[in-house]
């Protein structure tokens, strides 16, 4: 050990007493700090950092990789230094002393990437316990990316004495990172092969995202760091052998036996990971080959069955082990049953949860399960009542890999991700759950294309047993008796309540909560955005006194935000008063317009079913409204706004209309006829057509063609006739 100590100590002073070397360090400190200062308070400020260290961390690895074919070539493969082979040292001694010098070096960098970090973002005001969780996961992957790429520069400058190791470095370095990303991993979704990825952090997913990131892939990432230190251990034993054989040795079966077992070890670390991706494409290619998955140009030929449901009773508890323990209890009308003219009774449930009973009526009843579909038989007896009470008990561990890196659902400690499409609880009738996309042969949640109903019903939601709080699109109880508990004791029972007419999703995470009190409503975000959802809330309660001063009849339409930023493929949308904004990046894009427009106006999904803009006015309506908002409001004229000086976001029916649906310019008519009048000083009037027209419904859904008719288009007539009666008076 003695020996060893001192050749560390050499290897030690080679490196941190040579200037350029230590410079680079300190450089790495001034741009990591310059970076971070600079990034905007409106800016998630981990998306930042990562994306930082994603290019930075990058590069680094050509430092290691030059250090590492440096520290080699240095002595060992040096002739003129042919020599120091008769020394007393083994060459294990001293390629473990320069690896253990160099890392000690390069620690440097990782200790500059998690302490920055951590510094500036506890400045931010973000929890001390969430910035050393990242700051773990920044030094960590750092560490294993510089301790792969390392044992590979000095075992490449073993093998190859000459010059050329430099180029051959190069060409690794560039290969194992850039090229590997681009047109292996990402171009071929072998997302297996991300564990041979020498840059942890220049992985395509969603572990460079604060929501939803790291944390769901911690399994993953055990697995794979494990064999990455292993695999690291294989190649520097495997440096030690080569150099071990080019001189005699007495130890010729100490040497073979130490390098067939690291190749052991090797193999053995990477069994857990290749089982873990095993169990992914299995599941993945099971869905791909089901022939009951429709292709996404059939899915939309296909009609989605659904019967009323009266009341929802649902309990689901998590255990221990991240599995999933449900049991639905649906009470249906007779009435919805009878018209199906079957005999059974077909219910959606994700195929990943396994059902263990059914009841009707508290008698045990038969089922059959094929793909997401589960039948019951139907019994004349059941048709003496008037409703009929369902009871089913399902398990299940959700943790799905969409074959890309990313979710449809996971339930993975504190991380929740149920959305309603993935159908965790039973839906009444048939409807697709996934849809393939054939000529990529992918997989896709089938609402990703194609929008589908929910039953309106009462609902009753109690969650057991979650690690963190989980947020839904129902209201919340009130927890009783808990006033003596610590802070998230009430977390492990959640009870949500009331009427919902878009399906009920789940989500939990490292959430805050965000409000003001002039608002009536909050957005639920991470911390790393809570300046943005402050500055939304700020600007969106401005809108909120204005429409609120005038418009008659204005019940809000959201009561909450859901502000997600995260890779995971989701559509934004309205959820039973709950509005849900997937970004896959931070900063602010006119969400407070944007929620203000869903607040007082509601959807305007089914838009496109709109041909003909003389049969129905309600975009231009909406748009009419904001025009009024930024005449009075904002002091804007109507030259104004015509120059742009508006969000023409929300005013795009009025100036830019679709020739083809509106190809009289009906909506720059009505703009022009408001315009007018508010510059005659008629602007009470203007609203009071406006307020006429909101009590008829500007909400433009996106309607079932066979189902009831949600909202009643506005004609033309219609305004004029308004118009008439308001202004001729």
């Amino acid at each position: 050990m003695r020996k060893w100590k001192r050749q560390f100590a050499l290897e030690w002073n080679h490196i941190f007493r040579n200037p350029w070397l230590m410079g680079l360090p300190a450089l790495y400190g001034v741009l990591y700090t310059w970076f971070l200062s600079a990034v905007s308070p409106l800016n998630n400020f981990f998306i930042e950092a990562y994306s930082f260290h994603a290019l930075v961390h990058t590069l680094t690895l050509g430092i290691v990789m030059l250090l590492g074919i440096l520290a080699v070539r240095r002595d060992i493969r040096r002739p003129a230094y042919e020599w120091s082979t008769g020394l007393p040292l083994s060459y294990g001694m001293r390629i473990t002393a320069k690896f253990a010098a160099a890392m000690a070096y390069l620690t440097l960098f990782s200790l500059l990437a998690a302490g920055l970090f951590a510094a500036f973002s506890y400045g931010r005001g973000i929890e001390s316990a969430i910035n050393i969780s990242h700051g773990v996961y920044f030094f960590l992957s750092y560490e294993i990316s510089y301790v792969v790429t390392l044992a590979l520069a000095m075992l490449l400058a073993v093998c190859l004495p000459n010059r050329v190791v430099y180029l051959i470095g190069f060409c690794a370095w560039m290969f194992g990172t850039f090229f590997m990303q681009l047109f292996i991993v990402e171009r071929y979704n072998l997302y297996v092969l991300r564990t041979f990825h020498l840059s942890e952090l220049f992985v395509e997913g969603t572990r460079g995202y604060e929501l939803w990131g790291y944390g769901t892939d911690i399994d993953e990432l055990i697995r794979s760091g494990l064999f990455v230190l292993a695999f690291a251990a294989l190649l520097l034993t495997a440096a030690v052998t080569i150099l071990n054989l080019l001189r005699p040795t007495k130890h010729g079966a100490r040497l073979w036996f130490t390098a067939g077992l690291s190749v052991l070890l090797a193999s053995a670390a990477f069994a857990p990971y290749g089982l873990l991706w095993h169990d992914r494409y299995s599941s993945y290619n099971a869905k791909i080959n089901d022939e009951t998955i429709l292709d996404i140009v059939k899915l939309w030929d296909e009609r989605t069955e659904m019967f009323e449901v009266a009341n929802y009773d649902l309990v689901l508890e998590k255990a221990g082990n991240d599995v999933l323990f449900g049991t639905a209890r649906l009470e249906i009308p007779v009435s919805a049953l009878i018209p199906q003219g079957k005999e059974e009774i077909t219910l959606t449930l994700n195929r990943l949860f396994s059902v263990s009973e059914v009841k009707a009526n508290g008698d045990p009843v038969s089922f059959t399960r094929q793909g997401d579909l589960l039948s019951l038989p139907w019994s004349d007896a059941l048709e003496q009542r008037e409703s009929v009470g369902l009871e089913i008990r399902y398990s299940g561990k959700v943790a799905e890999d969409n074959g890309k890196g990313l979710y449809h659902a996971f339930v993975q400690r504190d991380n929740v991700l149920l959305p309603r499409d993935f159908v965790w609880y039973p839906f009444p009738g048939m409807r697709h759950v996934y849809a393939k996309e054939d000529w990529s042969n992918t997989l896709q949640l089938a609402s990703m294309y194609k929008e589908m109903p929910f039953p309106a019903a009462e609902y009753r939601l109690t969650v057991k047993g979650f690690d963190s709080k989980l947020y839904t699109s129902l209201p919340e109880l009130e927890p009783q008796g808990n006033n003596d508990k610590p802070h998230g004791a009430d977390f492990k029972m959640q009870v949500f309540q009331g009427f919902g007419k878009d399906g009920i999703s789940l989500f939990g995470g490292p959430f805050v909560e965000v409000s003001v009190p002039s608002l009536p409503s909050r957005i639920i975000t991470t911390p790393s955005s809570r300046a943005l959802a402050e500055h939304v809330l700020q600007e969106w309660s401005g809108y909120y006194r204005y429409f609120a001063s005038w418009v008659a009849e204005f019940e809000p339409r959201i009561q909450q935000v859901g502000y997600f930023v995260t890779k995971q493929m989701m559509n934004e949308r309205t959820e039973n008063g709950m509005y849900s904004i997937f970004a896959s990046h931070g900063g602010d894009n006119g969400y407070a317009g944007l929620l203000m427009t869903e607040m007082l106006l509601g959807t305007r999904k089914g838009s496109f079913h709109i041909e003909n803009t003389r049969k129905d006015i309600r975009l231009p309506l909406r748009s009419l409204m904001w025009y009024v908002y930024y005449r009075e409001a904002e002091g804007l004229s109507h030259k104004d706004i015509e120059n742009g000086m508006a969000d023409f976001r929300m005013l795009g029916a009025l100036f830019h209309p679709d020739s083809n649906e509106d190809p009289d310019n009906l909506g720059g008519r009505m703009a022009e006829a408001a315009g007018k009048a508010i510059d005659a000083g008629k602007i009470s009037q203007v609203k009071e057509i406006l307020n006429y027209f909101y009590a008829q419904g500007m909400e433009i859904p996106l309607e079932d063609p066979d189902g009831p008719v949600q909202a009643s288009p506005i004609p033309y007539e219609a305004w004029e006739r308004e118009w008439e009666r308001v202004m001729g008076q």
